[in-house]
């Protein structure tokens, strides 16, 4: 798999979106005051909604790429303090993508709270959207790795801002996967455009045991800087 473009069925992302939205605004179905805001909310998902489109760009390696705790890509080289747990016997697989979603789109005089739940909304739709790439990933993976024996695990995504591995690694992320083939693009600080995007690199291993928490994200994320 080489810089392989994954379409995504706004349809399709939209109940898990949904979950995500709930999730980050707090909301309770069962709460008068919630049920009172949900259709603000849905209507500013509905007149964002043009501006929705849940695209990546994956490329899969050997891993022969991961070596010295490092991840070489096309010469550039991808660190961040967690590798150092990461036992390299246990690498099979090794995936570099970045995705987007666009945006739920919003007017500068359209009402605070519909600019905010339009905001919400592209994060849920971002993450709804990794997720199904994971599921894709882990369907690649069981493909591959069907026998007796071959369990495969992916990992959390190790990526620019987390684990410690510098913001700047974006850029370099961008060009291997060459990301602009799906509308992205990338500032020099790292910023990634559509600001509701992510990027990183997913490791398929055999063994759990040195995978750091997804919790440990942010935490040993500002390591580096």
């Amino acid at each position: 798999m080489k810089n392989k473009i994954i379409e995504f069925a706004e349809a399709e992302a939209f109940e898990k979106a949904k979950e995500y939205f709930f999730k980050i605004c707090g909301f309770q179905e069962e709460n008068e005051k919630h049920r009172k805001m949900l259709p603000l909310a849905m209507n500013a998902r509905r007149l964002g909604l043009s501006g929705i489109r849940p695209r990546a760009v994956v490329s899969s390696y050997g891993p022969e790429i991961f070596r010295d705790r490092k991840v070489v890509l096309d010469g550039m080289e991808f660190y961040c303090p967690a590798f150092e747990n990461v036992n390299p016997d246990c690498v099979k697989k090794i995936y570099a993508y970045m995705l987007t979603v666009g945006e739920c789109t919003y007017r500068d005089e359209d009402d605070i709270m519909d600019q905010v739940f339009a905001d919400i909304w592209g994060t849920a739709y971002t993450d709804s959207a990794r997720d199904m790439l994971e599921e894709l990933l882990k369907q690649d993976l069981n493909r591959e790795f069907s026998g007796p024996g071959q369990e495969v695990f992916l990992s959390d995504a190790f990526g620019p801002g987390f684990y410690g591995m510098p913001m700047g690694k974006t850029n370099d992320l961008f060009r291997v996967v060459e990301a602009g083939r799906i509308g992205m693009s990338v500032k020099d600080s790292g910023l990634m455009l559509p600001v509701k995007s992510c990027s990183g690199l997913y490791f398929a291993v055999t063994d759990t045991e040195g995978l750091p928490h997804p919790n440990c994200r942010d935490c040993l994320g500002t390591v580096m800087s």
